[in-house]
């Protein structure tokens, strides 16, 4: 009895395997290839942490929030005519990958003669408001972030003379002023200079809103896509990253 009873449950313990591998080895095999590419993926992380090509360029790993505060100058031509700009930007970072805050720019381009005026008059004006950047690989010594601006600004066109009440002859010799709305995409270049700098070039567009500056006698001073165009950038940031 004791030798059937135990046939009996080897023949019923190998048909239970040849089912349960027949009819769910798919589903094991499926688990363990899931499993698996976890596993690559998380160990490919964890080299990658533990692998830091340039830990002495960035050791602030374990801060999870950052913040930084950011001067930038960039060139570039305001109707066809060169132009700087210069501004500062203060942002918080998320998780070292994401930062978002507050910036402000004035721009001024060289004076050029006005025939109708009889004197040299240039453009000249500012814009603020908020950007958000991603950063991508910001652990790297190098890396890239691709900010985005939007803002509020505006532009005026005026000469270069001034008597000694400077605000009112401001306004008088202001010969057109008008306000725009923006926004600015961009892509930068970062170093990592030290743990608490960073050095950056970037690229930028500027997409505005219609600008219309026209003249006392209403005829058109310049066209309306004139802050549109390319910039390039300098910028220096400073904070925890």
């Amino acid at each position: 009895i004791h030798t059937l009873l135990s046939e009996n449950f080897v023949r019923l313990w190998l048909k239970t395997y040849i089912i349960i591998n027949f009819k769910f080895k798919w589903i094991i095999m499926k688990k363990v290839n899931v499993f698996l590419a976890i596993l690559i993926i998380a160990s490919v992380f964890v080299c990658c942490k533990k692998d830091d090509p340039n830990p002495e360029a960035y050791d602030n790993a374990n801060i999870s929030n950052g913040g930084y505060i950011g001067l930038n100058t960039r060139y570039n031509k305001i109707s066809e005519i060169d132009a700087l700009q210069i501004g500062a930007r203060a942002g918080w970072i998320a998780g070292h990958f994401l930062a978002v805050g507050i910036e402000g720019y004035a721009f001024i381009n060289d004076y050029k003669y006005d025939l109708r005026l009889d004197w040299d008059y240039n453009l000249s004006g500012g814009y603020g408001g908020f950007f958000i950047e991603p950063i991508i690989l910001p652990k790297f010594p190098v890396h890239i972030s691709i900010p985005v601006h939007f803002g509020i600004g505006q532009i005026g066109y005026g000469n270069n003379t001034f008597n000694e009440n400077f605000s009112e002859d401001w306004h008088q010799k202001l010969e057109s002023i008008d306000n725009f709305l923006l926004i600015e995409p961009g892509v930068e270049l970062e170093v990592n200079l030290t743990s608490f700098c960073r050095l950056g070039f970037g690229v930028y567009y500027k997409f505005t809103t219609d600008i219309d500056l026209r003249y006392q006698t209403g005829l058109p001073i310049n066209s309306t896509d004139v802050l549109k165009g390319i910039s390039g950038e300098f910028s220096l940031k400073f904070g925890k990253f």
